[in-house]
């Protein structure tokens, strides 16, 4: 008898070690995403995700929608 088993990588395009220094330095990434924010939020676009449009991970998570940055 044979048995396969994988296990789901839930990669959600996040760069390696960010959510690590998220939580290392949350003084300084907090800064940093109020300057983000003040410069880029006016053009945030918040799409609702269709469950045929879901992954399976966002699915597993409850990530509903998906945001995008439009041109200044």
């Amino acid at each position: 008898m044979q048995w396969d088993s994988f296990e789901m990588n839930c990669d959600f395009g996040y760069p390696v070690y960010l959510l690590e220094y998220i939580n290392e330095h949350p003084g300084e990434t907090y800064d940093k995403l109020i300057k983000w924010y003040d410069r880029y939020g006016q053009n945030i676009e918040k799409k609702m995700l269709k469950p045929a449009e879901q992954t399976v991970c966002q699915k597993k998570y409850g990530i509903n929608h998906t945001f995008r940055i439009l041109p200044l």
